[in-house]
């Protein structure tokens, strides 16, 4: 997801945090974190934050078959 944003958005994202939090992105830092995700603790925090009573979806293309 890094790899895909620009140096300059990268940069003021970084400048951001830095401002608003007195906090320093630290990449290997952050990557560690997300390593030591469970998957117990990411179904939890979807179940927070997701309600499946009120989403929509949407498929487009040939062949594509309803969703239960």
């Amino acid at each position: 997801a890094l790899s895909s944003e620009s140096t300059s958005s990268l940069m003021m994202s970084y400048g951001k945090r830095l401002l608003l939090s007195d906090d320093i992105f630290d990449v290997e830092k952050e990557l560690n974190k997300l390593s030591s995700l469970t998957l117990d603790e990411v179904n939890q925090v979807a179940k927070e934050r997701f309600n499946s009573s009120i989403m929509a979806t949407s498929i487009v293309g040939k062949g594509v078959k309803p969703l239960r």
